[in-house]
């Protein structure tokens, strides 16, 4: 079982949300920050950054390693084009991989994670056993998951049921 599926809770992470200002245009965001934006739903990269598109002209910014300036940083460079407001304290993100990745969390969620259907790249906001989360699929055993962190507790207990039961 440790061969085929491995969690950890993400620390020093920075999160996002970044929401474009009135007529700004994912293209204006993106050259800010050094990278090629849609405006899309999914995962994109750029510069150790990762934009996850959550509605039109909204984005959840994700860096693996943040200190305590970064999202001050980032809110100048996206000064007059986007508004930021920093989440990384309000949510968890547990990192989940190996090839029974798509199982666990499908025990969960009614999203199809078959990798022809939920590609590397693709997120989704819906709910896993109830709790509230916004997921992408990093690779194509990699599952990022952001959950609210007063429901933290919530989601390690059913991934402990659940990886019990495996």
């Amino acid at each position: 079982m440790a061969e085929a599926f491995a969690s950890r809770e993400l620390s020093d992470f920075g999160l996002a949300a970044v929401a474009a200002r009135k007529d700004v245009t994912a293209g204006a965001i993106g050259q800010r920050l050094g990278i090629e934006l849609e405006d899309r739903s999914g995962l994109q990269h750029g510069a150790g950054t990762a934009l996850i598109g959550t509605g039109p002209g909204q984005w959840l910014v994700f860096v693996d390693e943040a200190d305590s300036h970064w999202p001050l940083r980032l809110a100048e460079m996206l000064c007059g084009v986007a508004s930021v407001s920093d989440q990384s304290s309000g949510y968890v993100i547990t990192r989940l991989t190996g090839k029974v990745a798509p199982t666990v969390l499908q025990r969960g969620m009614s999203i199809d994670l078959d990798p022809a259907m939920f590609k590397p790249g693709a997120s989704a906001a819906s709910a896993i056993a109830y709790i509230p989360v916004h997921m992408w699929r990093v690779d194509d055993q990699t599952f990022d998951v952001a959950i609210p962190r007063s429901y933290a507790e919530s989601f390690r207990h059913w991934l402990a049921a659940v990886t019990a039961a495996l």
